[in-house]
């Protein structure tokens, strides 16, 4: 069996804080899941604050988009799984 890959393009730059006081900045990551040069539908995404443990999920869309808001600013982990393709963890 081929082994398939997914390649998860991360936007940790989508980290956007708005103008509200330092305690209640938030942001959110977004991307998109891609298999085969094709986008992968109802891919698990897990985003994972790398200091706190603090985790966060999504299901990409079936143009393989995802998008998990509400975070705070930090270093996170990226992963998206699906059934029958590696799991790809990016930071």
């Amino acid at each position: 069996m081929i082994t398939r890959f997914i390649r998860s393009t991360v936007v940790l730059a989508a980290l956007v804080a708005f103008a509200v006081p330092a305690a209640a900045q938030t942001g959110s990551i977004a991307g998109r899941v891609i298999a085969d040069g094709q986008p992968l539908s109802a891919a698990q995404v897990s985003v994972v604050d790398v200091q706190s443990g603090a985790a966060f999920g999504a299901l990409s869309s079936a143009d393989g988009r995802y998008t998990v808001g509400n975070l705070r600013p930090g270093l996170y982990n990226v992963t998206a799984q699906s059934i029958g393709y590696t799991t790809q963890t990016q930071t």
